[in-house]
């Protein structure tokens, strides 16, 4: 039996038009929802359900039905959007997608939009000036994005999304759907953003006809991802072009803009989705890394919704496998020393040699049943620089290709489920050397 989506259906409700598909895969059913005001969603066909279901159906090794109206444009790039995520994660099926009708959708839109949620990227995108594709008119904010969020915060962050757009001089358009919920326990949305933006695009295809996807990377750090400029631009339909963003800057190089050419945007800026929260917590990965980035540009003083000291400690104990990540943090190294800041530059420095050849404690953390009785058992789980536990797959199959390729001159196998490598004698030595070498430096509490 395919994954099958039918029961498409309008309603109206006091915000807008919302609408709904039951999707059947397995023996599972999700009712999918797409809304937001009418002027802009009133319109729409069942081409976004097809954007958004197109992966699921390849996860789950099903063919598609769509029991609905699709643009003809889009379903006759399927088959290249399915070759593309092939091309990242092999172990996905191609499915054979029908559809009940192929009708080419109305073109009534001819302004220009840019998705935008707060976060450095779309901040980005929406403030810098632009030609291409367009002038900005005005941006779009899903404000059931976030699942951690709580209905009250939900409905501040959508109060703080306003504000920011109003500093903008752009008007902003809310929409919402519950698309999360459907993928993320079987993707994670780093698989599934990119897809699923598209759907949001094809959903407000009426009132706009050029939809920007703000970039997470620049052309040097670009790794396979589920937002992605050979992916992006194919959900397209004949009434809405997608653009993925421009990749000339670098996530440092935005904050480096921001910091002087917008500083008052930043003081609402917002990057961490660990907590039901407002602000950001100022501990976990995403907010670290922003905060260094800023404290690298002279700005984490103007993002007031951080904490207003970075705590290096909390840098030197991350540990990454995903190669793009790494040059994210790299280019943050690299202007901390432009800066002087050796503080902070060593700090990255630590935590990415760490990554590369972890302390000996680390690497052997729960192999050693011995050392744990010495010394305690591990605070962490434990680090594997040889394989990564990501949950996202895309950054997964591409991060164990490229540690097994340049540390070994291995060829992984994709036949099979990803595991764990053993322990190399070149890895143990490597932290031998590590734990020698290495030296924890002083925060700086700035």
């Amino acid at each position: 039996m395919p994954l099958r989506v039918a029961a498409i259906d309008r309603t109206e409700t006091d915000e807008g038009i919302e609408w709904s598909a039951r999707v059947t895969y397995a023996d599972r059913e999700h009712d999918l929802r797409f809304g937001g005001p009418a002027a802009l969603v009133g319109q729409a066909d069942a081409s976004m359900f097809l954007a958004a279901t197109l992966l699921p159906a390849m996860a789950w090794q099903q063919d598609l039905h769509i029991e609905g109206s699709v643009s003809p444009l889009l379903l006759q790039r399927v088959d290249r959007i399915v070759r593309t995520y092939r091309l990242l994660d092999p172990t996905l099926r191609a499915p054979t997608v029908t559809v009940a009708e192929a009708t080419r959708p109305p073109s009534t839109g001819t302004a220009t939009a840019c998705f935008f949620s707060r976060g450095v990227d779309s901040t980005y995108s929406a403030s810098v000036p632009r030609s291409d594709p367009a002038p900005l008119d005005a941006v779009v904010y899903c404000r059931t994005l976030e699942p951690v969020h709580d209905p009250a915060n939900s409905n501040q962050e959508l109060r703080l999304a306003y504000e920011v757009a109003e500093r903008l001089g752009l008007p902003l358009h809310p929409i919402w759907t519950n698309l999360r919920s459907f993928t993320d326990p079987m993707l994670g949305w780093s698989a599934m953003h990119g897809a699923g933006l598209g759907a949001m695009a094809l959903l407000v295809g009426q009132a706009f006809d050029r939809v920007v996807i703000p970039t997470a990377y620049d052309v040097a750090s670009l790794v396979p991802c589920g937002s992605h400029p050979g992916l992006d631009p194919l959900f397209s339909s004949e009434s809405i072009t997608i653009h993925h963003d421009h990749l000339d800057r670098s996530r440092q190089d935005k904050l480096e803009f921001l910091v002087q050419e917008r500083p008052d945007l930043l003081e609402r800026l917002k990057v961490c989705y660990s907590d039901s929260r407002v602000d950001n917590c100022g501990r976990c990965p995403k907010c670290l890394l922003t905060m260094a980035g800023l404290r690298a540009a002279g700005g984490l003083a103007l993002a007031t919704q951080f904490p207003s000291t970075l705590d290096l400690s909390a840098i030197r104990s991350l540990r990454v496998t995903n190669v793009g990540l790494r040059h994210l943090w790299l280019a943050i190294a690299h202007r901390a020393e432009d800066r002087r800041d050796r503080e902070l530059a060593d700090a990255i420095g630590d935590f990415l040699r760490l990554c590369a050849r972890p302390s000996l404690r680390e690497v052997i953390s729960g192999r050693s049943r011995l050392l744990d009785r010495v010394v305690g058992p591990p605070q962490d789980p434990r680090y594997d620089p040889e394989w990564s536990t990501s949950f996202e797959r895309f950054d997964n199959y591409f991060a164990n290709e490229e540690l097994a390729l340049v540390r070994h001159g291995e060829v992984v196998s994709r036949a099979s489920e990803p595991q764990s490598h053993r322990l190399r004698a070149s890895t143990l030595a490597g932290s031998i050397a590590a734990s020698l070498a290495h030296r924890r430096r002083p925060s700086d509490p700035r």
